[in-house]
């Protein structure tokens, strides 16, 4: 038997979904658009910036990047992946 945490995700079924969320009560709803909230608003340059800080980039490489993208509605920088995390 899988547990919640060994599920294998796929797309969910919408119908599914929406049945979750109507059997959830007020106050779970509220947390959800809470949680959902503050992983999903976009990043302001700053956090971006530290973000690539936290990589190691250059102060240089940062400001460009930066610029470059500060108009997108990031919402997360990832990678590349190190031994050291």
């Amino acid at each position: 038997m899988q547990t919640e945490l060994e599920h294998d995700w796929k797309q969910p079924d919408p119908s599914d979904l929406v049945a979750r969320i109507e059997a959830m009560s007020e106050d779970e709803r509220r947390g959800a658009l809470i949680a959902l909230d503050a992983v999903s608003r976009p990043m302001k340059p700053r956090e971006i910036e530290a973000a690539l800080f936290s990589k190691g980039t250059s102060r240089s490489q940062r400001r460009a990047i930066v610029g470059a993208v500060k108009g997108f509605n990031i919402i997360a920088v990832i990678g590349p992946e190190t031994d050291d995390g």
